[in-house]
């Protein structure tokens, strides 16, 4: 008895923690001291790098680079002509946004998951859907703003 009591008391401890691994939520806030990165697809042979990087105001900045977290920082910021822009939404741990640039609209709907950030998109150029895990890169100096 003492074995069965003590085993659905040890899995009824664990068990909030394993659902929130499983769907995205709010178990971890955004990270805003570094960059967020995902494989894409390479360019002339050189891996490339999906990044984005978030903002306390609720702005996120996106960008793909064959640039490590490191090389990129020094530019990545929202001052770059080149970097995508978007306002992060969060509904409940559900986070959404619409990266703009010149090459058109993306659609990102997503959340934490365990370590991962995990993003389902929509391109409105051509229709097509993906998904994404991004993993945080902490980087130490990060271009300034100002």
């Amino acid at each position: 008895m003492k074995k069965l009591l003590f085993g659905s008391l040890f899995f009824l401890l664990l068990a909030p923690g394993l659902a929130a691994a499983e769907t995205p939520g709010k178990e971890a806030p955004l990270q805003y001291d570094g960059v967020y990165r995902s494989p894409a697809p390479a360019v002339e042979d050189m891996p490339s790098w999906h990044y984005l990087r978030f903002y306390p105001d609720g702005a996120v900045i996106y960008a793909i680079s064959p640039g490590s977290p490191h090389q990129v920082a020094h530019w990545f910021n929202r001052r770059y002509p080149n970097v995508a822009y978007g306002q992060v939404a969060n509904n409940d741990g559900v986070l959404t946004f619409t990266i703009v640039s010149d090459q058109g609209m993306v659609d990102y709907k997503g959340g934490l998951r365990g370590h991962k950030l995990h993003f389902d998109t929509f391109n409105h150029s051509d229709g097509k859907r993906a998904s994404f895990d991004y993993l945080f890169v902490p980087v130490a100096a990060l271009a300034d703003e100002n």
